[in-house]
């Protein structure tokens, strides 16, 4: 339960810090982070209850059990660092969207996002990101928030034509920085980026 505490503070001091500011959080922040506070509580209680769905919750997926008395077996420590987490993706007004809408946004927008942030050298890790129907421009039927760890934030409209979503590549001042994994991954962004 103790990660589900972190989890759940993360929204609650992201809401303060948004309150602090003159205008405050709008709706649709507050809703992300309560929405982002929900997945993981949720996420939590999957994760701890114990697969018949009674007794004991099971014992945390990282703790090692403890050697038998009569192994000579020397235990082996964990490692120091945690891997990786996947950001939690929500879909603001799920109903609203189709399975098809879903999958092409994850395919050509939150995904390679994703993977981009996550191989930038140094870079916050990515706690969620959000999708929601925009209204503001014709041709950007959605918008993307985005929130990192240390309280960072990226926002963007997503531009689609006729159905057709464009995929999305980051904005560079510099030339950008591809891993490997990514120009394997996305040679169509890649091909955008460095024609």
């Amino acid at each position: 339960m103790k990660s589900f505490h972190v989890y759940l503070l993360i929204p609650i001091f992201l809401l303060l810090l948004l309150g602090a500011c003159a205008s405050g959080p709008s709706e649709d922040q507050a809703a992300t982070l309560v929405a982002v506070a929900v997945e993981a509580a949720l996420t939590e209680t999957a994760a701890a209850a114990p697969p018949d769905g009674g007794g004991d919750p099971a014992p945390p997926a990282s703790a090692t059990p403890p050697p038998a008395a009569t192994d000579p077996t020397p235990t082996v420590a964990p490692p120091t660092e945690a891997p990786a987490s996947t950001p939690v993706v929500v879909f603001q007004a799920a109903g609203s969207f189709s399975d098809a809408e879903k999958n092409i946004l994850r395919q050509r927008v939150i995904n390679p996002f994703i993977h981009y942030h996550a191989d930038l050298e140094n870079h916050p890790a990515m706690v969620s990101m959000s999708i929601e129907h925009s209204t503001s421009l014709a041709d950007y039927p959605y918008a993307a928030n985005a929130i990192f760890e240390e309280g960072i934030t990226s926002g963007f409209l997503i531009h689609a034509t006729a159905g057709v979503v464009d995929c999305w590549y980051p904005d560079c001042l510099v030339p950008c920085e591809f891993s490997a994994a990514f120009r394997a991954t996305y040679p169509e962004i890649i091909a955008i980026v460095e024609p």
